[in-house]
């Protein structure tokens, strides 16, 4: 894959760049990413203003995996954005019990990148199985049809993810002869912990959904 260089256009040169991202003109002064890609025996040179993101893995290089990459950074931003707020009304007081934390938006997230795993795995097959008959048990052919099936079973590995959302509170013990302001207190520090709790059950469920959409099967040819 290509290195990102990050420059800042000169305020001197008379050269024009012109933004993958927005198409706009990058002016003098502004900050841009800078790459180059490689064709055969020609190559070309990519630039991005900085504002418009980083280049993605499937403009970097043209390895069909590059796609799954782009899936698993979209969805690993989606798991670090997920997350679940304590509703205190629905907080049972005298008896304590647990929060049913929805892991759905976990399960779609992985869900999509199994989906483009299976979608590249499904590319390379296509590849193995057009091939003239001879050719197909070349070594290029065998590692084409290996990881098209590595894949495949990679993405059931990451749908096969059951999260358990489930979190335990005990009762609010309120103590006798306390004032408004130290019930106040105490309620707030019983609040405070069962919070505590879940956001570590997001941690938790945040690094099983990651753990789940790495290391993804790499051809070899």
């Amino acid at each position: 894959m290509p290195r990102v260089y990050t420059k800042t256009k000169s305020t001197r040169g008379t050269k024009t760049y012109t933004c993958t991202g927005c198409g706009q003109k990058i002016e003098p002064g502004e900050v841009y990413y800078e790459w180059s890609r490689r064709f055969g025996r020609s190559g070309q040179t990519y630039r991005r203003h900085q504002k418009c993101g980083r280049p993605r893995p499937t403009e970097l290089t043209s390895r069909k995996t590059a796609q799954i990459e782009e899936a698993a950074n979209d969805a690993s931003a989606e798991i670090d954005a997920w997350t679940y707020e304590v509703e205190e009304m629905g907080l049972d007081y005298e008896n304590g019990g647990t929060i049913e934390i929805d892991t759905s938006a976990l399960t779609d997230a992985l869900n999509s990148v199994a989906e483009i795993a299976r979608e590249v795995g499904q590319e390379y097959q296509d590849g193995f199985d057009n091939m003239p008959e001879g050719l197909n048990q070349g070594e290029v052919a065998q590692m084409m049809e290996e990881v098209a099936q590595e894949l495949d079973s990679w993405a059931d590995d990451v749908e096969s993810e059951d999260f358990d959302g489930e979190v335990s509170y005990e009762a609010f013990e309120r103590e006798e002869d306390l004032t408004d302001e130290q019930y106040e207190q105490a309620r707030e520090e019983w609040l405070d912990n069962i919070r505590s709790t879940v956001e570590e059950k997001l941690d938790e469920l945040r690094s099983q959904a990651t753990e789940r959409i790495q290391d993804w099967p790499e051809y070899q040819g």
